[in-house]
């Protein structure tokens, strides 16, 4: 129990610093520019680690059909998710995403069969909902007009694509099945690329920063859901409204409201009924 958490947190940590910095790009560029540079170049990463690793072999139709789903869920979400971080404000759309961790849940127990118990379930979910009290700066989210038609979808797919992951691993393991969807992300970003190429401006650092950050979230995560459940898994990795906040604390000195410190109770309990 102890390593799942261990990695899932490390995941959210990832996930985090990824998704702060592919906003930030998106918001210096636009919301393309940041999803190929960022993506691509993590699907280099893969690529390459998949190579040197010897992690790709034969995939069946349905392997390969599957890989790139997965990969298509991600990317899409997190597409919709830097939409929407431009549009409107990261304090809210970075929390909402997190909510892809209940969607994640209700297709592991109820299309994978997976069964980890109530009291699990009881503790995971009060993590989510721990990790998006603490994510929101304003709990009145005057800004939600502004990010919800493009976050319910992203939420949605970015749930899918946990879902997707986990049946993806348990076919051919954490870093072979991490290494196949990620670098086959190429397949669809190159002619997305193309269609778009008068928004593509170039990467900037944060397009190199976030890729490098979400290798690590996504490998933590492949770890901890080949020996866990997604049901499980999932809400914690998405714990990753907290590094946005601890990045706002420690880097700008932010104080945290009463919802906040609300929240980070709640994901602490659940941390530690789950460590138990």
């Amino acid at each position: 129990m102890l390593d799942f958490l261990v990695f899932g947190l490390l995941a959210a940590l990832g996930w985090g610093i990824g998704d702060f910095l592919n906003a930030r790009s998106s918001r210096k560029s636009t919301p393309e520019n940041a999803l190929v540079w960022t993506f691509g170049l993590l699907a280099v990463f893969w690529l390459v680690f998949g190579l040197l690793g010897g992690h790709f072999g034969m995939l069946s139709p349905f392997q390969l059909a599957l890989a790139l789903a997965t990969g298509l869920f991600f990317s899409v979400g997190d597409f919709l998710f830097v939409s929407a971080a431009k549009e409107g404000k990261i304090v809210v759309a970075s929390p909402l995403l997190a909510l892809g961790a209940v969607i994640a849940m209700v297709l592991g127990v109820g299309v994978l069969g997976e069964r980890p118990g109530w009291l699990p379930l009881g503790f995971v979910f009060l993590a989510v909902c721990g990790g998006v009290l603490v994510g929101l700066k304003d709990v009145r989210l005057r800004r939600l007009e502004d990010a919800v038609l493009w976050m319910v979808p992203a939420i949605v797919s970015h749930g899918v694509a946990l879902t997707l992951a986990k049946v993806l691993v348990g076919e051919l393991g954490a870093l072979p099945g991490t290494a196949w969807f990620e670098a086959l992300m190429l397949a669809y970003l190159v002619p997305f690329a193309w269609i778009h190429r008068a928004r593509m401006v170039g990467p900037v650092v944060e397009n190199a920063a976030a890729a490098g950050a979400y290798f690590v979230g996504f490998f933590a995560f492949a770890t901890a859901l080949s020996g866990g459940l997604v049901s499980l898994v999932a809400p914690i990795a998405n714990l990753f409204p907290l590094v946005a906040v601890t990045l706002a604390v420690l880097v700008y000195g932010e104080k945290l409201q009463r919802h906040q410190w609300a929240g980070l109770a709640l994901a602490a309990l659940a941390l530690a009924g789950l460590a138990g």
